[in-house]
């Protein structure tokens, strides 16, 4: 799992996050008007991840279910934005060129660092999600 840095004290605008994102090289995750920078994960979190997806092409349709990895994010709901470590949806999915917005699996890979957000604020933010069925938590 990536570690959050808060990039500044200011309350940002969803379209200044967005223009953020058209134009940085780093990732960042909005969340009630904060933007967070996404450090690098760990490469054993990349592995585990990377595991994930294999499995998951070797038992999804690819005619049905699109595999995401960390790069694309995913929309949530109150204007939060999330990159979540890999994410499953339905091909359908295109309201948004650069977010996923109908989510039927998320997997997050946690650390030490990131146990509170991923088993706790990430679960109550992904567990309203109406499209969500599966919310899959790793231990590295």
């Amino acid at each position: 799992m990536l570690t959050e840095i808060f990039i500044a004290d200011k309350k940002y605008s969803v379209e200044e996050y967005s223009e953020l994102e058209k134009t940085s090289e780093i990732r960042h995750e909005f969340i009630n008007g904060d933007i967070i920078a996404m450090s690098g994960e760990s490469k054993k979190a990349n592995k585990i991840t990377r595991k994930i997806v294999g499995l998951l092409e070797d038992k999804l349709n690819s005619k049905v279910f699109d595999i995401f990895n960390h790069d694309v994010r995913l929309m949530l709901e109150n204007n939060r934005y999330r990159y979540p470590d890999n994410v499953v949806a339905p091909t359908i999915d295109d309201e948004d060129s650069h977010a996923i917005t109908q989510p039927a699996l998320i997997v997050e890979v946690f650390s030490e660092n990131s146990v509170k957000t991923d088993t706790v604020d990430k679960l109550r933010e992904y567990s309203i999600l109406p499209t969500l069925q599966y919310y899959l938590i790793v231990s590295q």
